[in-house]
C-alpha cells in the first residue's frame, strides 16, 4: 500500500510539471522506510541524524 501511495504522488508530481521529488523520514527503523523508497526508484543521497535530549530544571545554589 505505501508503494502506491508514493507512485501515485510522483505521478501528480509530473502532472505538475515536476522532474523530481524528495522524501525524509521520522521514524524507529529506517532501514524498513529505505526498503520502500528503494522499490519505487528512490535512492539515498544525503542522510541527516538529529539528537535531541530532553532537559530538566535543577535548582541552583545561590
Amino acid at each position: 500500500m505505501g508503494s502506491a501511495l508514493l507512485i501515485a504522488s510522483m505521478r501528480t508530481f509530473l502532472d505538475a510539471g515536476l522532474d523530481g521529488a524528495g522524501l525524509g523520514v521520522d521514524t524507529s527503523d529506517p532501514d524498513g522506510a529505505l526498503e520502500l523508497f528503494e522499490s519505487v526508484g528512490y535512492e539515498s543521497e544525503e542522510m541527516v541524524v538529529l539528537y535531541g535530549r530532553e532537559l530538566e530544571a535543577t535548582a541552583t545554589s545561590g
